[in-house]
């Protein structure tokens, strides 16, 4: 295992450089997104994510859970060798457990030789052994498992808006630097229903999930400014997306939805971030923010976002290369709680 974690970063370090990344396509605004074959890969740009987060409920308790696929390109050239890959995937599952106050994550990594693992181009299917994402006609099918805590999930999603394209048109511009941005859109509002097991006990649950999906030209230099990202489900049935890419220069955007679905961009001026606390992670001594009060001013709302459980943070070191939180939330105002969120902060 630690020979292939080597020669995955070895292969990705070769092939991040600027002479073999001018083979991908670059991010530009000309370029439209579009349904369904957008939910597929992109292989012909080097980074791609597909982001799924969600709030889950059985009769008696409340958890959240985050599936996430990277795709990492290697190299456009075709080869006849069964050994030569266009892509490295990689998989991070997390599970929050609020009642218990346990954080549970795992990930994975792998190679798509003899279809242990691959990305579909024209629709949603992607997928590391039985970890799988998928788009049929009728639903999206989340599945994963973390063997060495006993923790899995098997759930059904639904649209109940469509799908919302940020930045302009889905071309999302991330920083000053324009090679920083990348094509988003987001379904912000999935219903959720399926099983989750944890510790030999099977759980019916139903909830609401968010999914992003993301690609993006070059990824290095945005997470070594590093960035907080917001993703907001108020229970009056409207959404937020907000973040904030810091560095020298801060660079802010976001999205509003109403409860119809109607998108409106937001930027620097719509919004504010304060961090109100921070939380140290025993474990590697990063200082994350660990609340935040959010102000917009339209619509006019003033929201407290704090994390179910303190730590949830994720090394990611055997695959990503880093460490990373990615939590849980309740949004608040005025002391009542009126929806939930997802946080993710990197680069602390």
């Amino acid at each position: 295992m630690y020979r292939f974690l080597v020669l995955i970063q070895f292969l990705i370090f070769i092939f991040s450089s600027p002479l073999c990344s001018e083979e991908y396509l670059k991010v530009i605004p000309a370029r439209k997104i579009n349904f369904p074959e957008s939910h597929g890969a992109h292989k012909d740009f080097k980074n791609e994510w597909w982001y799924l987060t969600g709030h889950l409920r059985s009769e008696e308790e409340t958890f959240g859970f985050q599936l996430t696929f990277f795709r990492i390109g290697v190299t456009k050239h075709k080869s006849k060798s069964p050994f030569r890959t266009d892509s490295i995937y990689i998989a991070h599952f997390a599970f929050t457990d609020d009642y218990g106050k346990k954080f549970y994550y795992d990930q994975v990594i792998s190679r798509p030789i003899a279809g242990e693992s691959g990305a579909e181009k024209d629709k949603l299917n992607v997928w590391i052994k039985d970890w799988i994402l998928k788009m049929s006609p009728k639903e999206i099918i989340a599945k994963a498992k973390n063997e060495k805590d006993n923790i899995s999930i098997n759930l059904q999603l639904n649209n109940t808006k469509p799908a919302v394209l940020h930045g302009k048109n889905g071309y999302s511009i991330k920083y000053k630097n324009p090679l920083m941005a990348s094509y988003y859109y987001s379904f912000s509002r999935l219903s959720v229903e399926g099983h989750i097991k944890i510790k030999n006990k099977t759980k019916k649950v139903i909830g609401n999930a968010w999914l992003d999906h993301e690609v993006l030209q070059q990824h290095k230099e945005l997470r070594e400014l590093g960035w907080d990202w917001f993703a907001i489900q108020l229970d009056d049935n409207r959404e937020i997306m907000l973040f904030e890419v810091r560095g020298a220069d801060k660079f802010y955007s976001g999205t509003f939805i109403d409860e119809y679905g109607k998108a409106k961009p937001l930027k620097k001026e719509n919004f504010k971030i304060e961090k109100l606390t921070s939380w140290e992670s025993k474990k590697t001594g990063i200082s994350y923010p660990s609340s935040w009060k959010i102000m917009l001013k339209e619509p006019n709302l003033e929201l407290i976002v704090k994390p179910t459980v303190e730590n949830q943070e994720l090394s990611s070191t055997d695959s990503t290369g880093i460490h990373y939180f990615e939590g849980r939330s309740i949004v608040y105002q005025k002391n009542k709680q009126i929806g939930n969120a997802y946080v993710e902060l990197v680069g602390y």
